[in-house]
């Protein structure tokens, strides 16, 4: 069942998106954020730069995210969103989020767009929340039900999908 999934990711299917890296989406939306931001500057009145809470923001999220990263290394599972894992990493950060990884992402963007200080700066950190929830963490959360059943129903009731 696990490997009907993972093959779905090749087909042309909306699913399609999943062979992208979450890491290479969330440059490529902090590249479009910060286009918007300097495109708008002339147009958009409202500003809430702050350059030591987005740094605070980013450092925070780049934290959170090596922190599961490590986890991911030290029980020696896949990192990969299309790979089979095979140990539910469910301490550290996936205490709280069983998301950490893409939590982190978008904090780190969250803060970027604090130091633009402009709404259309937000776009960034947005699209990629809503790109995350709406594409991958359902596959993600459909395979490890594959594998792991009752143990990630379990899981999943104890722990929340971001925080």
């Amino acid at each position: 069942m696990a490997e009907a999934t993972r093959e779905e990711v090749g087909k042309g299917s909306r699913m399609g998106l999943l062979r992208l890296k979450p890491p290479r989406i969330a440059l490529v939306l902090l590249l479009i954020g910060t286009g918007l931001h300097f495109l708008s500057r002339n147009y958009v009145r409202w500003y809430f730069g702050c350059t030591v809470c987005g740094v605070a923001l980013i450092v925070f999220g780049f934290l959170l995210m090596i922190w599961a990263w490590w986890l991911f290394r030290k029980r020696e599972t896949a990192i990969c969103h299309t790979a089979a894992a095979t140990v539910l990493v469910d301490g550290g950060p996936f205490q709280f989020s069983r998301n950490p990884m893409y939590l982190g992402m978008t904090t780190m963007l969250a803060g970027c767009a604090w130091i633009l200080g402009s709404s259309p700066a937000l776009f960034a950190p947005a699209a990629f929340f809503s790109l995350m929830g709406a594409v991958f963490v359902p596959f993600e959360e459909q395979l490890m039900s594959e594998i792991f059943g009752q143990h990630y129903t379990e899981y999943r009731r104890r722990v929340r999908r971001w925080l």
